[in-house]
């Protein structure tokens, strides 16, 4: 029996150092001025992120121990009252450099962030950071439409991101966090960037490599881009002769497919490619990612868009296998194997396909021993439990409620068990 595939949307998540694993170190700093010796920091804000996530914060306030410029009191709203009583900068050094660690330093505009923290490093006796550099200035001048302006505050309203506290270390700070994410998206799915060293070099493009888009991309950006939902949901491109060409899914359909109409630097041949043959763009919103990621699988089997096949490339992504034996067990896979079994994916990274097997096994009844325990045909602590049917000993005869219960999975599997779909949502 051959095995069958199930396909999912892939996210690039595998090692070494693709850009999912890599760390981040976020920093932006509340200053007196320039990064002269005369100023000092007031504020800062570090966050460390890895795979979208926040993992580890400093923010404080700094005594700069010296009088706070009127005008940029005005600018942050940061008085000298506020810094009195906060430690001076040779206190917060030493939590700021064990936060950054290893990690990829990032900041918008990091000609200044990365300058400043390393003019004061020196300062207070302390070897200069040597860690890698990402500027989200220059990456969005390189993934962005040239008419779109690159600050900070201009990028969060074109990728729709509420920005708090603007001017202030811990609000800049978590805007670009935000948009360090937009840009990765951009960079992964219309660029083929998947690894930290391209992300990093993807920076210093020339801009002359950048060209005038074709008549029919401004059409689909003036006519289309503007009526698309932010919300998750299911895209669909079309050709001339309105022939499937590609089907995607994202958690803002405005987001991805503007990501589209990015510059063609660096982007995928096949990428190019079907952006030339691209006329119509239609949008099937949903109530979750997750169910756009379950209805895009679907659709993908039942359509065949010829560019899902090529623009994919599923050796090294995650799946979930479901074994096939009498009583099938449910795996993690990480390659596709002819054994018969019902492959499920691939998944974005090894972090959700693990959230989707602890959902299936806190709330399936599948077996999750091996087949020597199971051999022994004698139950164990999982039918106390009740997660499991004990097809292990046969006296039990469950033989047809286990295959309803297999069933059951593949439903869910397959997007139609919205009970367990709830379940791995609110997870």
């Amino acid at each position: 029996m051959p095995s069958k595939i199930f396909l999912q949307k892939q996210v690039h998540l595998t090692e070494p150092v693709r850009i999912t694993d890599a760390t981040f170190a976020v920093v932006d700093l509340e200053t007196t001025g320039g990064a002269h010796p005369e100023n000092t920091i007031i504020e800062l804000c570090a966050l460390k992120v890895c795979g979208g996530e926040i993992i580890d914060e400093l923010t404080t306030l700094v005594n700069p121990q010296q009088p706070i410029p009127y005008f940029i009191s005005q600018y942050t709203g940061i008085t000298n009252e506020m810094v009195k009583t906060a430690p001076p900068l040779a206190q917060v050094l030493p939590e700021l450099l064990a936060l950054i660690g290893e990690s990829v330093f990032v900041a918008h505009n990091i000609s200044f962030d990365f300058r400043f923290v390393n003019m004061e490093l020196r300062r207070h006796g302390k070897a200069s950071l040597n860690n890698p550099a990402l500027c989200t200035v220059r990456l969005a001048r390189r993934l962005l439409p040239k008419q779109q302006r690159k600050s900070l505050g201009e990028l969060a309203q074109w990728f729709g991101i509420t920005l708090k506290d603007r001017h202030r270390a811990r609000g800049d700070a978590l805007a670009t966090v935000q948009v360090l994410q937009k840009l990765i998206e951009i960079a992964s799915e219309q660029h083929g960037v998947e690894y930290l060293d391209e992300l990093l070099s993807l920076q210093y493009q020339p801009m002359r490599y950048f060209k005038k888009e074709p008549v029919h991309i401004q059409q689909l950006r003036e006519r289309t881009l503007p009526k698309l939902p932010e919300k998750p949901g299911v895209y669909l491109m079309r050709s001339a002769t309105a022939e499937l060409l590609y089907i995607g899914k994202s958690k803002n359909l405005k987001a991805r497919v503007s990501s589209y109409f990015a510059s063609e630097a660096h982007k995928a041949e096949k990428v190019k490619e079907l952006m030339r043959a691209v006329r119509t763009i239609e949008v099937i919103p949903t109530g979750s990612e997750l169910e756009a990621l379950l209805l895009e699988s679907r659709l993908i089997k039942l359509h065949k868009p010829r560019y899902n096949t090529l623009l994919k490339r599923y050796k090294s992504y995650p799946f979930l296998r479901l074994t096939a034996e009498r009583f099938p067990r449910l795996e993690i896979a990480m390659s596709v194997q002819d054994d018969g079994a019902e492959y499920f994916g691939p998944f974005s990274s090894m972090q959700v396909v693990r959230d989707v097997f602890d959902v299936l096994s806190k709330n399936s009844l599948l077996r999750e021993c091996s087949d020597e325990e199971f051999s022994k045909g004698r139950a164990c602590i999982y039918l106390d439990l009740q997660r499991c049917l004990a097809p292990c000993e046969p006296a039990r005869k469950v033989e047809e409620a286990y295959r309803q219960e297999v069933a059951r999975v593949r439903r869910f599997l397959s997007g139609e068990e919205s009970e367990l779909i709830q379940v791995l949502v609110e997870k």
